[in-house]
């Protein structure tokens, strides 16, 4: 059941090709929000924004490595861009991790993967849209220390 509680919201959904970051987009779509997903499978991602269309949705995806250290910068740059200033931003994307990577087994690359995309792809996203111009309003507006 579609709302409009969302209406001229713009949503930057990470992780938007499946699980819980896709969950996510359809639901913030489903609210009223225009919505970007981002993800690194991009078949996935233009699936999921395909749905959203489908449905008469504002939805775009881009295809964004998160892991790398210009990443999060990039995707933010080109969201800008397309779309204006995001003023929802849900950081759902995670690599895949296999069961047999529990803490006694997993190597350290996928450790430091997980550590890249799940904590510093987030904080640098968050930090890029503060930093920009276009977000500083939006974002800040009633919180201390941003």
């Amino acid at each position: 059941m579609s709302t409009d509680l969302l209406a001229g919201e713009l949503a930057l959904v990470t992780g938007a090709a499946g699980g819980i970051g896709r969950g996510i987009a359809l639901a913030l779509a489903d609210g009223g929000a225009r919505v970007v997903l981002c993800d690194l499978p991009a078949r996935g991602g233009e699936d999921a924004a395909s749905t959203l269309r489908a449905a008469g949705r504002d939805a775009l995806f881009i295809a964004t490595d998160l892991s790398a250290e210009a990443g999060p910068q990039t995707l933010l740059r080109e969201v800008l861009a397309a779309q204006g200033c995001p003023t929802i931003l849900v950081h759902a994307a995670s690599p895949k991790r296999l069961e047999r990577d529990h803490l006694a087994a997993v190597s350290l690359a996928t450790w430091d993967e997980m550590l890249a995309v799940n904590l510093r792809a987030g904080f640098l996203l968050a930090r890029a849209a503060r930093r920009s111009r276009g977000c500083i309003g939006r974002w800040t507006k009633g919180c201390r220390g941003w």
